[in-house]
């Protein structure tokens, strides 16, 4: 069976990258669940962090 030549997934580089974010966020100074509100926010309405 190929294997793709990236491992990572679409999927995987995506929670990648919202972990980063959730990271970034309590560095800032959010609470855990504040930070985790955040991103879910960012999620449900498809919105990309600039």
């Amino acid at each position: 069976m190929d294997q793709p030549a990236d491992p990572t997934t679409t999927l995987a580089e995506a929670a990648l990258g919202l972990h980063e974010l959730y990271e970034s966020f309590v560095s800032a100074g959010f609470t855990r669940d504040e930070a985790l509100e955040v991103i879910k926010a960012i999620v449900v309405n498809g919105q990309r962090p600039t």
